[in-house]
């Protein structure tokens, strides 16, 4: 493709990692505390709009999100089991985590996997340990859940290397999905 002018502008990686044996003392910052978000409560609703869009400002195909569009998603979660909570430094919430078990996925591949679909930590605070915090976390609470694997989708090129984040506690990467455009000359 490349010889034909075709350019590569996104690496998506499925990645997986095995629960057997959950690593840990890998630069998970010990000074974050975890709360669950109370899906009822107005406020976490408003913080995990806010969060989610300053964790996600600058990445490929951004746009905000309404706090409406928030509450629409946690109140109809589409997956069999979504769990979120926030990273907590000090008096301030910093980051976001977001742990999902399909069981219709599961029942159609013979499984037993949750996946992870968002971490997200403020700018000013990554770099701290604090995502790796929230990974690891999320694979405990997943192995709690009787998942033998836990699998996430990242986009290579992230300005804030969250695939490094992954392969930092385990995730090795099992496919990819590339995607190369051409401008065409009319």
């Amino acid at each position: 493709l490349e010889r034909m002018g075709f350019e590569l502008t996104r690496k998506i990686s499925l990645m997986e990692i095995d629960l057997a044996n959950i690593p840990s003392n890998v630069g998970e910052n010990t000074e974050v505390v975890i709360s669950a978000l109370r899906k009822n409560v107005d406020e976490d609703i408003e913080l995990l709009s806010w969060l989610r869009n300053e964790c996600s400002k600058g990445q490929f195909n951004y746009h905000p999100t309404t706090v409406e569009e928030t509450r629409y998603f946690v109140l109809n979660n589409p997956f069999s089991d979504m769990q979120l909570f926030f990273a907590v430094l000090g008096e301030r919430k910093v980051g976001v985590l977001v742990v999902v078990v399909d069981e219709k996925y599961n029942i159609e591949k013979n499984v037993k996997a949750g996946a992870i679909i968002a971490i997200g930590v403020l700018p000013q605070y990554r770099g701290k340990g604090i995502g790796t915090r929230l990974n690891l976390l999320g694979l405990k609470v997943l192995k709690e859940k009787g998942m033998t694997k836990a699998m996430l989708d990242v986009d290579d090129f992230n300005q804030t290397k969250a695939k490094q984040l992954y392969e930092k506690v385990g995730f090795e990467v099992v496919e990819q999905y590339l995607t190369y455009e051409k401008r065409l000359e009319l």
